[in-house]
């Protein structure tokens, strides 16, 4: 997934423009200061009135409890398409996801290799009114099982 790519520091961002940009040299300052090799800049607490389908949600609530039930973790969403990434997490990935399961198959990979991960509260807003969710609860939960 990120192989053809060589960096100290690996930000990853839904291209929606809803996660915010200025928060990213602080969350990258964190991740080198303490040491991290990933941070899932969440962002559950502080959506902008957000319009959210119940699927999606009900999902994102399922996939958050599995993970925190097997890892023994307290994760608000693991769904979070904004992460902050060291190169020596990167360069262990063998995930090869071809769709929205990647943050999922991010966040199991950093616990079953045991790396120091945290999760960051950031601002949210809203997709602009040209932007369209390709995101589908039906189709995107089968073809993640």
């Amino acid at each position: 997934m990120f192989a053809d790519i060589e960096a100290d520091i690996y930000i990853m961002a839904d291209g929606d423009d809803t996660y915010d940009a200025l928060a990213a040299p602080g969350l990258v300052r964190t991740l080198i200061d303490d040491q991290l090799d990933m941070i899932i800049a969440t962002r559950l607490n502080s959506y902008e009135n957000t319009e959210t389908r119940a699927g999606h949600t009900l999902g994102n609530k399922l996939l958050t409890t599995i993970v925190n039930v097997l890892f023994s973790r307290s994760h608000k969403n693991i769904l979070s398409g904004y992460r902050f990434m060291s190169r020596r997490f990167v360069k262990t990935i063998p995930v090869m996801a071809k769709g929205f399961e990647v943050e999922t198959l991010l966040t199991i990979h950093a616990h079953e290799i045991a790396v120091p991960i945290w999760e960051i509260e950031t601002n949210y807003k809203n997709r602009g009114e040209d932007s369209v969710s390709k995101l589908n609860t039906y189709r995107d939960a089968y073809e993640f099982c």
